[in-house]
C-alpha cells in the first residue's frame, strides 16, 4: 500500500473479513493504519543506513532516500508478530520486517515495490506465493 499512507476503516474491515474468512492475504507499506493481522506496528527503523532485509533465503535492500528509481521509504514499520504468527524478514538490526502464517497470511513494514534488486523483489513474491498455497 505504499508508503505512509493509512487505510480507511472502511477498508481495514474488508481486509480483516476477507483474511479472517480463510482469504489469503499479502499485504506490503510502511504505516500505521492497516489492519492489525497477525502482529502490531511497534515502531519504525528511522536509522536510514539499515537499509538491508534479511529472510526467505534472500538479503536485499530498499530506497531509503529520495532517489530517480523509485519512491524512498523513510521509515519502514517494524512488527511484532502475535498469535501463531511469526518473523520471515528482518532489518539488519534484527528487527521484524515481515511476519507470516503459513496458508494465511504475509505483512510486511516496508513496500514491496521498494526494493532495489528488482530479482529479488520477484523472487520473494514468488516465495510469498507458495508460501500462502
Amino acid at each position: 500500500y505504499g508508503v505512509q499512507k493509512n487505510f480507511s476503516p472502511k477498508t481495514n474491515t474488508i481486509i480483516k473479513s476477507y483474511q479472517y474468512s480463510g482469504g489469503k492475504v499479502i499485504m506490503s507499506g510502511a504505516n500505521v493504519g492497516t489492519p492489525d493481522i497477525g502482529g502490531t506496528i511497534t515502531g519504525t527503523m528511522k536509522n536510514k543506513q539499515l537499509a538491508i532485509i534479511n529472510g526467505c533465503n534472500l538479503s536485499f535492500d530498499i530506497y531509503r532516500d529520495i532517489n530517480p528509481h523509485s519512491y524512498c521509504v523513510p521509515a519502514p514499520s517494524v512488527i511484532a508478530p502475535t498469535g501463531e504468527a511469526f518473523s520471515i524478514l528482518t532489518y539488519q538490526d534484527g528487527a521484524s520486517a515481515g511476519i507470516a502464517l503459513p496458508g494465511r497470511y504475509v505483512r510486511l513494514g516496508f513496500p514491496l515495490e521498494s526494493i532495489k534488486d528488482h530479482h529479488k523483489m520477484n523472487l520473494l513474491i514468488g516465495a510469498f506465493l507458495t508460501f500462502l498455497e
